[in-house]
């Protein structure tokens, strides 16, 4: 009987793949019904911006390439490092601009979602950049009497410019909000099409601003230790006392 028993059971590999292939079409279907769905995707940094920029110009490059001829993709990344580092500050500020405020459409969108999912439970992923912005909230408050610091000449040219990219139908949503991304798209695009005698005049205002940033701060500085030191005094005096 239990010989019997054991040939009317269907072979265990058989069941396995079936049921393998059901559970695999079962996530599939899952995948693509929740797509359109989905949290908002985590938002590009400013490195990561500036690779894609240059990635291109140097895919071609032989000294890029393996023995094989194969592209050497860890070599690429370690010069898009390099090429990074190498930046002055002005140079990254564009993409430091652009990565905050991707950064801060993130932060509103994923308000904006976990409005409309209450039962949303962000991953790790998400956690992490959400608890990132909070633990830098905590770790040093702003003197709000401290200098601003100055902006660049990219952010000069925008300031100068937002106000008319924002009137422009193509910048506005279908719900008739403005469309930040594209905005700083647009402005982007109009800034790496100037050459270098139109961008000098927003450089030298650059310039201007911030030697003027340096004496502000170097003021502040030269106070604000005095200030410190009164205090430190005071608090003695009343320690003897």
């Amino acid at each position: 009987r239990d010989q019997k028993s054991k040939h009317n059971t269907p072979p265990t590999h058989l069941n396995t793949h079936s049921h393998s292939k059901m559970a695999y079409g079962y996530a599939k279907r899952k995948a693509s019904d929740s797509e359109e769905d989905a949290p908002p995707k985590r938002p590009q940094t400013a490195f990561f911006l500036f690779s894609k920029d240059k990635r291109a110009s140097l895919v071609g490059q032989a000294k890029f390439k393996t023995a094989e001829g194969k592209q050497d993709t860890k070599a690429i990344t370690r010069e898009l490092g390099r090429l990074w580092k190498g930046l002055d500050d002005d140079e990254k500020t564009e993409y430091n601009d652009k990565a905050k405020q991707l950064k801060e459409k993130w932060d509103a969108d994923m308000e904006q979602y976990k409005e409309d999912h209450p039962d949303f439970r962000p991953t790790k992923k998400t956690k992490k950049a959400t608890k990132g912005k909070a633990a830098k909230g905590k770790k040093a408050k702003k003197d709000p009497n401290a200098p601003k610091r100055p902006p660049s000449g990219y952010q000069i040219f925008c300031n100068e410019h937002r106000a008319e990219v924002n009137k422009r139908d193509d910048v506005k949503r279908e719900n008739g909000k403005l469309d930040v991304t594209k905005v700083m798209k647009i402005l982007s695009q109009m800034w790496k099409e100037l050459d270098d005698e139109e961008k000098k005049p927003y450089l030298e205002q650059a310039v201007e601003k911030k030697e003027d940033y340096k004496k502000e701060k170097a003021a502040y500085d030269e106070n604000k230790e005095a200030s410190d030191e009164d205090e430190e005094e005071g608090s003695e005096e009343e320690e003897s006392d």
